[in-house]
């Protein structure tokens, strides 16, 4: 209606102004233009704005709600101050605890399959050093048709361990006829403890279990080997024996005893404590190769090991003994490149032993004891060549004065030795003597001073000359005598070659191990 009116005064202002322009002196048609064109230009404009767009489809709109809904929901919404309903959360279900695994045995002639009983054996903590060839070897007889399967399961169950080994990036064990030995006798003695103690298995690491079969007689199945492999994995005691990293080889025995399979693994890994309560480990340089006695025993004079200070176990963890020795000229010597041997010596009536170092030596074993002082003397040193033989007393003799190597020489040293210790009695009780007469003699000369006639005047003169050439003998006698103890190695003093142990009252040797 506002745009029809805007419209016709326009039209009829553009015809005669004064009919539509009411105010100001005269109305002119610019006037017009600029009131009623510009006023319909405005009513145009909103009358587009609100008209419907063809183009576009309406939606529906919700119905909104009343108030009285509106409140319904907010008080709905509104938490109360009194009660708390809980989320439901859905609960996990527990996860069930995994079962032991029992091992399956097949059955035959429908009997019922036995569940086989596996007791692993503890290896026990050694803290001592010695070993040599067992003399306790009960030999059980095995039920023979099932001796190829028992050396065939062994063959499988190494295999399988050099599997598991080469899954972790470990090295492969080689087999050991001398481990396998030493394994099949433990099983076959039924893993008694008085073959362990009497056979160098007590230095090695070792896994030990049996399989009984209560209802009847043992026989093997296809896949015992992987059944023992994981065994074997679940503890993890004998679990650390197989994956061993210091190991190189392995033994396996297999033994059929009545109603009972035995099993043992043995690993050259020795199970020697040292002072500090902690295993021996030892460097193995694979490139480390056997020297001549000179490259050796300058090696040997350069290590700083004999240097250190040792100490007794009842310092607790801060020990330091003689296989703490052992173990660190080992590890130098290998480094140097210079192949090593770690050895064990036992003594009778004592638990503990002895442990030194052997070298390989133009094919001759040569044994070297750096055990060092509790009051080390730089000037001293305390590398020694070591003599062992069986069943009889453990020696030692300096290292730069021994000339040979073998348990000959060392009693031929020490006949030289005890020819020295009486020609030393023998010179000091001469001097003794000769100490005495000269003052004798001193004393007759101040007698003689005092009242001196011709006759003691001629008797002193005579024992003067008798005494000199007594003082000339004494002293070519103790030169002598000085030389010899510095051949000997000896020095100032005497150095018993065969008790150079301390708290060892009965130094034979009664059992021999080396580590290669």
């Amino acid at each position: 209606m506002l745009l029809l009116l805007s419209l016709l005064g326009l039209v009829a202002g553009l015809v005669r102004p004064s009919w539509v322009i009411r105010w100001g002196n005269k109305g002119t048609r610019r006037q017009v233009l600029l009131t009623y064109g510009l006023s319909s230009i405005v009513f145009l404009t909103l009358i587009g704005t609100t008209s419907n767009n063809p183009a576009i489809k309406p939606v529906a709109q919700e119905t909104e709600p009343t108030p009285s809904t509106v409140i319904e929901q907010k008080q709905a919404e509104k938490p109360s101050d009194f009660e708390i309903t809980p989320t439901a959360t859905a609960t996990p279900e527990p996860t069930p605890t995994p079962l032991p695994i029992l091992i399956p045995m097949p059955m035959v002639c429908s009997s019922p399959t036995p569940v086989p009983t596996l007791t692993p054996t503890p290896v026990p903590v050694i803290t001592t050093t010695p070993t040599a060839t067992p003399t306790f070897a009960p030999t059980p007889t095995p039920i023979l048709l099932l001796v190829e399967e028992a050396r065939e399961l062994e063959n499988s169950i190494s295999e399988l361990v050099n599997e598991k080994r080469g899954e972790l990036g470990l090295s492969s064990l080689t087999r050991s006829p001398h481990l396998d030995e030493l394994a099949r006798g433990y099983s076959a003695s039924k893993h008694l403890d008085d073959f362990r103690k009497t056979s160098e298995l007590r230095y090695l690491l070792h896994n030990s279990w049996s399989q009984k079969f209560p209802s009847g007689s043992p026989w093997f199945n296809a896949d015992d080997d992987e059944e023992m492999i994981n065994f074997c994995l679940e503890h993890p005691d004998f679990k650390d024996a197989m994956l061993h990293p210091d190991g190189r080889a392995m033994g396996m025995g297999i033994a059929v005893i009545d109603d009972t399979i035995y099993y043992t693994q043995v690993f050259d890994v020795l199970r020697v404590i040292g002072g500090d309560g902690k295993r021996i480990r030892l460097y193995e340089n694979p490139r480390a190769v056997d020297v001549d006695w000179n490259t050796l025993k300058s090696f040997l004079m350069k290590d700083a090991t004999d240097r250190q200070i040792y100490i007794d176990r009842s310092h607790g963890e801060s020990s330091f003994v003689c296989a703490d020795y052992a173990e660190m000229l080992h590890n130098n010597a290998e480094q140097a490149g210079i192949r090593t041997a770690y050895v064990s010596i036992k003594f009778p009536n004592s638990d503990s032993g002895h442990a030194l170092n052997a070298f390989s030596v133009d094919g001759e074993t040569v044994f070297i004891d750096c055990t060092g002082s509790t009051t080390p003397d730089p000037e001293i040193s305390h590398d020694n060549v070591a003599y062992i033989e069986m069943g009889k007393s453990y020696g030692t003799i300096d290292l730069t004065i021994a000339e040979g190597f073998t348990y000959d020489y060392l009693e031929q040293y020490i006949v030289s030795v005890n020819k020295y210790k009486k020609e030393r009695e023998a010179c000091d009780e001469s001097m003794n003597n000769y100490n005495n007469n000269v003052q004798q003699y001193n004393e007759n000369v101040h007698d003689y001073n005092a009242h001196p006639t011709e006759e003691e005047y001629e008797s002193l003169i005579a024992e003067r000359v008798r005494l000199n050439e007594w003082d000339w003998q004494l002293g070519d006698w103790d030169k002598q005598l000085r030389q010899e103890a510095k051949s000997l190695g000896m020095g100032s003093g005497y150095y018993d070659p065969v008790h150079s142990l301390e708290d060892v009252a009965d130094s034979t040797v009664i059992r021999i191990y080396i580590h290669w």
